[in-house]
């Protein structure tokens, strides 16, 4: 199981459906689809009834929906804090200004939750800003939408994308 086959099985079970879970995730409903069915063949479970209005998660579902995220964000703290050591640590993120700040709201407040360790300054600026900010090290990270052929790119450019691989939101770190 992979975080994204997780974040699939939450997005859909709070969205209770497809469809909405692939625009809260910015990828699209095929996309959402495949890592669905393939986190169901890998844990040989079905985890959704689907039908016409949305999906239910079955008792199996259920379960793994109930216990498996706060088990995995319980282990990511455990594994950062062993790598951080006792170094405090402070990261500067900024986000493009099309994405909702909700989203990114959301996303940033359970990193807290899993990373409590890391303190977060939320840098807010233009569009055309972030890139030469990630540039220079004013900011260490920066959330836009992007492409596969974008990652690409800015990987070529020296900057380490972390993409979904399927057109949706990348997070792109300072080199620095």
């Amino acid at each position: 199981m992979n975080s994204a086959q997780l974040d699939a099985l939450i997005a859909i079970a709070e969205q209770g459906s497809i469809n909405k879970a692939a625009e809260v995730l910015y990828i699209s409903q095929p996309a959402l689809k495949k890592r669905l069915d393939s986190l169901e063949t890998e844990l040989n479970i079905t985890l959704f009834v689907r039908g016409k209005n949305g999906c239910t998660l079955t008792p199996s579902g259920q379960i793994l929906y109930n216990e498996l995220p706060a088990l995995y964000r319980q282990m990511l703290s455990v594994i950062r804090r062993a790598q951080a050591g006792d170094m405090p640590m402070k990261l500067r993120i900024s986000q493009v200004p099309m994405l909702t700040l909700h989203y990114c709201d959301v996303l940033i407040g359970d990193f807290q939750r899993i990373h409590p360790e890391i303190a977060i300054e939320r840098v807010f600026m233009n569009n055309d800003l972030w890139l030469e900010s990630l540039a220079n090290a004013k900011i260490d990270l920066c959330l836009v939408p992007g492409t596969d052929a974008a990652a690409r790119s800015w990987a070529k450019e020296g900057f380490l994308p972390i993409h979904d691989g399927d057109g949706g939101l990348t997070a792109i770190l300072s080199p620095n």
